[in-house]
């Protein structure tokens, strides 16, 4: 199967409007989920993930909810898939503190310009847990990482 998307045209306008939509309701709520990130890198991140969402909604032929961190806890793709994005490679799947639905699967993604992306593997966010690398597990916003060589084949997802 092929693993790489590139959204068209309308799919990007459509996650223009969406990211909007998002860092409005973030901002308004008091979350950021980027906090460390300046203005300019948080709303590119934000663009970057809400395209890879996309992207992997239409390559698994699965729903895509649209909805967000903050709103009742829907899945990003096909009701049970969470999607993780990276523009660099040698990034692993990270799992915050704050995710809610640690049972689910988590899909790391590597987003290219100028829209492509590319799905990488996957694991089960409580298992990233388990055996992924912690970092400020002390502080406010605790993670995890589970190297790419670590994560299953995205021949293996079981649709």
């Amino acid at each position: 199967m092929n693993w790489v998307y590139t959204l068209s045209d309308d799919e990007f306008a459509c996650a223009e409007v969406v990211t909007d939509r998002r860092q409005r309701f973030n901002n308004g709520n008091g979350f950021d989920g980027t906090a460390s990130r300046s203005g300019v890198q948080r709303d590119k991140h934000q663009l970057q993930g809400v395209m890879s969402e996309i992207g992997v909604s239409r390559v698994l032929n699965l729903s895509w909810s649209g909805c967000g961190d903050g709103t009742k806890g829907l899945a990003d793709v096909g009701d049970r898939y969470e999607v993780r994005s990276v523009d660099e490679l040698f990034k692993g799947l990270l799992v915050n503190g704050h995710d809610r639905h640690k049972e689910r699967v988590y899909i790391l993604v590597h987003f290219t310009l100028p829209r492509s992306v590319k799905l990488i593997g996957w694991a089960v966010g409580d298992d990233v847990v388990k055996i992924g690398v912690g970092r400020g597990l002390d502080g406010k916003y605790p993670y995890w990482v589970l190297g790419r060589d670590r994560l299953t084949s995205m021949d293996v997802i079981g649709i």
